[in-house]
């Protein structure tokens, strides 16, 4: 759909935007450095005298926010979330639940056991409302969520509150580096018990 479409775009690629604000970002850092120069040499009122004095810091500012643009741009390559326009719609069966404290910003996380040995993990600090309302984790709930990259865009609790039956500390560093932390609306195969920490 064409709603959803435009709700992917914003998620999938850098803007005009973006580019606008590395390249302001690159002109006060030039500007502070040409300022700094000038005091170091002595020379502030010759080269404030040149015409050529704002170009000096714009042109490479310009160039610079081109090129992160460019960058982001391919680093984030296709998605096929995007070029479909799709959503998925999953109806999630929980039985238990474990609690995992949140890491610098990342929002709270939670193991969630869905039954035939799977676990669904869920983080990110849409998560705290419901939770400070006692509406999740919950026996049952709706998602929304994008069907290759599983981004989830709407959590609609429907079942019992469901209390965690244990709380994990957070995930550190070097889990991340050595990919040893799921990823908001991964599905694991993986004994539910054995994620107690």
């Amino acid at each position: 759909m064409d709603s959803e479409r435009k709700i992917l775009s914003k998620t999938s690629r850098p803007s005009l935007i973006d580019a606008f604000l590395a390249g302001t970002f690159t002109i006060i850092v030039i500007g502070l450095i040409y300022a700094v120069l000038c005091r170091v040499y002595h020379s502030l009122k010759r080269i404030d005298s040149s015409p050529l004095a704002p170009f000096i810091i714009l042109i490479p500012a310009v160039f610079v926010g081109f090129w992160v643009y460019r960058k982001e741009k391919a680093r984030f390559g296709k998605n096929p979330d995007l070029e479909q326009g799709t959503m998925e719609i999953l109806t999630v069966e929980a039985y238990k639940a474990i609690k995992v404290e949140e890491f610098e910003d990342e929002g709270i996380g939670f193991y969630l056991d869905i039954g035939d040995g799977k676990v669904l993990f869920l983080q990110g600090q849409y998560l705290y409302e419901y939770e400070d309302e006692h509406q999740f984790p919950c026996t049952r709930f709706t998602l929304t969520r994008t069907p290759h990259t599983s981004a989830v865009f709407d959590l609609r609790c429907e079942g019992d509150y469901l209390p965690p039956i244990h709380t994990n500390p957070p995930f550190e560093v070097k889990d991340y580096k050595n990919d040893q932390a799921p990823y908001d609306g991964q599905v694991l195969n993986v004994d539910f018990e054995s994620l107690r920490k």
